[in-house]
């Protein structure tokens, strides 16, 4: 970011390097790249996005035992031993991002549903 790369810019494969710290859990990522970035932690799209990528994809499923990911299947380079997707979801909502009607609680994934939930009673 200090040397011009945009965070918010599609890569090669169709996601941002926002969305890729989202779908992996690096909430350390996504704290830096939102300090580096204020606007962005107050686009309720934005946060409403990776909220989505975080549960809609296998990772979350994987790290705790599900089936593998596609990380997990075709590649050698383990998952970070400091990714949390809680930790992600509770600076999203330290943002002020909620739960919508939009957010999608039919959504297939249950544990996203669980999740959600748990963060919306707090």
């Amino acid at each position: 970011m200090n040397k011009g790369v945009n965070v918010t810019d599609l890569g090669k494969i169709g996601l941002m390097p926002l969305e890729m710290t989202a779908n992996q859990g690096n909430w350390r990522a996504i704290h830096i790249i939102f300090q580096k970035k204020p606007e962005l932690k107050k686009d309720k799209k934005i946060l409403e996005l990776l909220v989505d990528l975080m549960f809609s994809m296998s990772v979350y499923e994987c790290i705790r035992g599900g089936s593998k990911c596609q990380r997990c299947t075709n590649d050698t380079v383990p998952h970070s031993k400091n990714l949390s997707f809680e930790q992600c979801m509770k600076l999203i909502f330290s943002y002020g991002w909620r739960p919508s009607s939009k957010t999608g609680f039919g959504h297939p994934c249950q544990t996203r549903t669980l999740i959600l939930d748990h963060w919306s009673n707090c």
